[in-house]
């Protein structure tokens, strides 16, 4: 005996018409997000359409995120509908419009064009989290086009991914003497970037921003100026039609300034581009994780070797570049420093060390380095642990 299927308690009601390609574009932005939350919940899975007399906005209401995105039109209302249904039914409509009509009686909502009509089941609004997470408010700040994009733009990459250590996975943010920082690190490899802001206001204690709210804003706002407001236990973000809030990591963020190492006198100075290309060698040369390279400084250059267990091969190329004191010889991860000197740009990449290198000294561990460029921002940092080879 199959159940009878009830209907939401509250199935809510809308009448509005919406310009097709807003609406598709406000529905894929605000489905990105619920992408991201979703838990295997159906209320998780729909978008909540809002009409009013500023027009129609698309948003996501999860357990974690929430985002608003404005579609233009008119009407009255509000429903909710399953996400990946809707998507679909826009992907296919070539009108110019879009006409939606709910009764509250009813619990089927009709999407409408002149030659099309879609039917879907409602979900009741009353079952959508409520985005009121977020605490008391600490501080908001107004950053020009750019700087937020800037700051995600050299940390984002370094965040962790291991669920063990989750308050590393997320960029930390904090404010100190009208100064904005963002630090990330996996435990292998650090970055530090930093913005002076345009207004004065109060310091901003180191606010933890989830990985996927990080990589959200760049997508979904990118380079656009942000209003960026920062709660006890959440930030939000606005720029432009888009609103997005998201819960902040709950946990201490370790003191990165600890393991930054001073500037030393020792270094090792290469054309990046080149090393570029002898990294790539090496990634197509084994397909070990991990995979190591050891760099030594000479009188013409930098060695760049590496030595595959798994194909027995060694790889050797000289880089041209120069020594600074007596720089120690190093064991890198390939893909961490590939995706460093990618990162830092420039035409020419320098690893610093405070430590001193011996006659016949081989590849040790030892502290961890700095790795700058010649056009990289003042106030950057990038440190990365050498590896035992």
């Amino acid at each position: 005996m199959v159940a009878k299927r009830q209907l939401p308690s509250s199935p809510g009601f809308i009448s509005a018409t919406i310009p097709t390609l807003r609406l598709l574009r406000a529905v894929k932005m605000a489905d990105a997000v619920r992408n991201d939350g979703f838990r295997g919940i159906p209320i998780l899975a729909c978008l909540t359409l809002v009409a009013s007399k500023d027009g129609v906005a698309v948003e996501y209401r999860g357990t974690d995120e929430w985002a608003r995105v404005q579609a233009g039109g008119s009407g009255d209302g509000c429903i909710v509908v399953p996400s990946g249904s809707l998507l679909a039914f826009l992907g296919s409509v070539t009108a110019d419009e879009v006409t939606i009509d709910k009764k509250a009686d009813d619990a089927r909502a009709v999407f409408s064009t002149p030659t099309q009509t879609f039917t879907v089941m409602c979900q009741s609004p009353d079952d959508t989290p409520e985005p009121k997470w977020g605490g008391e408010l600490v501080r908001t700040l107004h950053l020009a086009e750019g700087v937020f994009a800037s700051l995600l733009e050299l940390t984002l990459p370094f965040v962790s991914t291991e669920e063990t250590r989750y308050y590393l996975n997320g960029v930390a943010v904090a404010v100190k003497n009208n100064v904005m920082t963002a630090v990330a690190t996996d435990g292998h490899r650090l970055a530090k970037r930093e913005t002076t802001l345009a207004e004065t206001g109060t310091d901003i204690a180191t606010s933890i921003i989830p990985h996927a709210a990080c990589k959200l804003v760049r997508s979904l706002i990118g380079p656009a100026e942000i209003e960026m407001t920062v709660r006890q236990a959440g930030v939000d973000f606005k720029a432009g039609d888009i609103e997005f809030r998201s819960k902040l990591i709950d946990g201490t963020y370790p003191d990165w300034s600890r393991v930054v190492p001073a500037v030393g006198d020792h270094a090792i100075t290469f054309d990046g581009a080149t090393a570029t290309r002898c990294m790539r060698a090496i990634k197509g040369m084994s397909r070990e994780r991990g995979r190591s390279v050891t760099i030594r400084g000479g009188e013409h250059g930098a060695e760049f070797t590496m030595s595959a267990a798994d194909n027995h091969i060694e790889f050797a190329t000289l880089v041209e570049g120069r020594t600074k004191g007596r720089p120690k010889t190093l064991g890198l991860n390939a893909r961490y420093l590939a995706g460093i000197i990618k990162l830092v740009g420039g035409c020419e990449v320098t690893i610093n060390m405070t430590e001193e290198g011996k006659d016949g000294d081989g590849a040790c561990c030892g502290a961890p380095v700095r790795v700058t460029s010649d056009r990289m921002p003042a106030g950057d940092i990038v440190v990365v642990m050498p590896m035992r080879v």
